[in-house]
């Protein structure tokens, strides 16, 4: 009966070491903060350099674009568990730009063999090549460009199509919009949104750029829509307009640095489920 109790004792004082395990994972995924940053310059070498870390070295991600190059890297515990792209790919590069001298007896006979073949191959004698006016050749090429006018046009009438469902479900999120049972819900979805871009937004913003659209009334009028945003005044921001060019540009530095905590998503999350009125409008848009 003795050995019995110590059992049971033993499996009790495990069990309740994985509950606090658990709890403690819990409480670190709500309130430990996902720190990111990204730094870059927008000027004739564009770069960016991207990176996310959880628990300092528990879970990391950088991710690096340079000239349209795109490089991540995925680290757990220090460990690299996801890398693009893959080393595999690198490894071929490096063996194909091998020296001559460095080749093995092993190459040397496989490139021996190669060469017979392509030897025995263009011994094989050729088919007489058709002529360049052939009516055959000159159908088919015709066949192949009727069928590109017309998938160029079936993906135009695709992409019309899905403007205007794009567009009635606009008028139709407008008027409930304006409706007056609903602005009450979408009040509160507005306070949500502040609330969640408050506490995700960057906690330090450095940027001096220069933008065009090529348009000098579109440049201005995104440079109002960006001066709405408190985040410009609080923070060592620079932003000038050129309205002369008449190119789409954007060129600069900037550097981002803020945090994310999931218990803030969770709390919006269950703040919104449970405003009848939101999941009134949510169900309205599904139909």
């Amino acid at each position: 009966m003795h050995i019995l109790l110590l059992i049971l004792k033993i499996i009790g004082i495990l069990l309740l070491i994985l509950l606090g395990l658990l709890l403690l994972f819990v409480l670190a995924v709500l309130f430990a903060p996902v720190r990111y940053r990204a730094d870059g310059t927008l000027l004739e070498k564009k770069k960016a350099d991207i990176s996310a870390n959880w628990l300092l070295f528990v879970l990391r991600v950088a991710c690096s674009i340079k000239n349209g190059e795109v490089t991540a890297c995925v680290r757990l515990f220090g460990i690299p568990v996801f890398i693009y792209p893959k080393r595999k790919k690198q490894k071929e590069k490096q063996t194909d730009t091998k020296l001559p001298d460095e080749t093995t007896e092993i190459e040397k006979e496989i490139a021996y063999f190669t060469e017979e073949k392509k030897s025995d191959a263009d011994s094989v004698p050729k088919l007489p090549e058709l002529p360049e006016n052939d009516p055959k050749e000159q159908k088919k090429k015709q066949k192949a460009k009727h069928r590109k006018k017309r998938d160029f046009r079936r993906m135009l009438t695709e992409i019309w199509q899905k403007l205007k469902q794009i567009i009635k479900n606009l008028a139709h999120i407008k008027e409930m919009i304006y409706d007056e049972s609903n602005r009450s819900a979408f009040s509160h979805g507005c306070a949500e949104i502040r609330y969640l871009l408050r506490h995700f937004g960057p906690r330090k913003l450095k940027a001096d750029l220069t933008f065009a659209t090529g348009d000098p009334a579109r440049t201005g009028q995104l440079l109002g829509v960006i001066c709405i945003f408190p985040v410009i005044y609080r923070n060592e921001v620079s932003i000038v307009p050129d309205f002369e060019t008449d190119d789409f540009y954007i060129r600069g530095t900037f550097s981002v640095k803020g945090r994310i905590r999931l218990i803030h998503a969770l709390g919006s999350g269950i703040r919104i489920w449970r405003d009848k009125n939101i999941r009134k409008i949510i169900r309205k848009i599904r139909k």
